[in-house]
């Protein structure tokens, strides 16, 4: 299991939820004004996982993305090789018999 720090960032009066990965990364977005909180502020607020900090302008929590871990992967499917063999011959077939029905129609001699 994988886990990922994401700073939840809600804006009360827009209605707007936005999620990022760092402190930082909230005043790159937006500024100071629309969170309701100057950028120094919130760095010494000590945020904390579960903690929320509420401004007049938005509320922000620190939480954490979790994702299960990365399965060992050697390449693509063995499946994927065979549908792409399977069409690939399939398709090649088609087109030849697509130009020779066009030939006829054309009132050309079917090269095939």
């Amino acid at each position: 299991m994988r886990v990922i720090k994401v700073i939840h960032v809600h804006l009360i009066f827009e209605k707007l939820d936005y999620y990022f990965g760092s402190l930082s990364a909230i005043f790159e977005i937006l500024d100071e004004k629309t969170v309701g909180i100057k950028e120094s502020t919130l760095f010494h607020s000590n945020l904390a996982d579960g903690k929320s900090i509420p401004t007049r302008r938005a509320i922000i929590r620190q939480s954490h993305l979790i994702r299960a871990k990365r399965k060992d992967s050697t390449g693509p499917a063995q499946t994927d090789h065979r549908v792409h063999n399977v069409f690939s011959g399939a398709g090649a077939a088609l087109v030849a018999g697509f130009s020779g029905m066009m030939d006829k129609q054309d009132g050309h001699p079917s090269a095939a």
